[in-house]
């Protein structure tokens, strides 16, 4: 017999993130903290740990920008889920170090891979966050995107982040 008191009617929220540096791992987290702080059941899962989208009632993905795309794992993610994700909420969601840098064009390129893939799923939200590295970034790469010198390595906003997923949060 079911012990209706186990059964939840939460609606259930998948956090799917591709990372390299574990940065993406680390805003998913926080991300899907806030959704489950809106009354969310939410499952937080690397892409390649997903297998099966019919659990869920909305879904939210993040990759790291490389190459100024998205990691191809995320893509294709994206692409083999794609009826699924079409027919639930889905938000969208990158990290860049560089994003928010002074040069438009390499901006634009980033944004290009992200919105491909939203018009393909339909997504209403996608989230763009500056990231994390290691060091200090080389100077040919300051210039090709227009950073000074000196940057924090740890460029992350989790205000801007924590804002993100409470709007979010109200599509599901």
């Amino acid at each position: 017999m079911t012990n209706l008191n186990n059964i939840s009617n939460k609606k259930r929220i998948l956090v799917a993130y591709a990372t390299k540096t574990n940065t993406t791992a680390e805003i998913s987290e926080k991300i899907a903290q806030v959704i489950e702080e809106k009354g969310f059941e939410v499952d937080v899962k690397p892409i390649h740990e997903v297998t099966n989208l019919t659990q869920y009632s909305g879904a939210i993905i993040g990759s790291p920008i490389n190459g100024m795309n998205w990691l191809p794992e995320a893509k294709q993610f994206a692409d083999s889920h794609r009826e699924t994700l079409q027919r639930i909420p889905t938000a969208l969601f990158y990290v860049a170090y560089y994003h928010g840098m002074k040069r438009q064009f390499w901006q634009n390129l980033m944004k290009k891979s992200v919105y491909g893939v939203k018009e393909t799923l339909h997504s209403s939200e996608v989230g763009m966050f500056a990231g994390r590295i290691e060091g200090e970034p080389p100077g040919f790469l300051r210039m090709m995107f227009g950073a000074p010198k000196g940057m924090p390595s740890d460029r992350r906003d989790w205000q801007e982040i924590t804002a993100w997923a409470e709007k979010v949060a109200k599509i599901f």
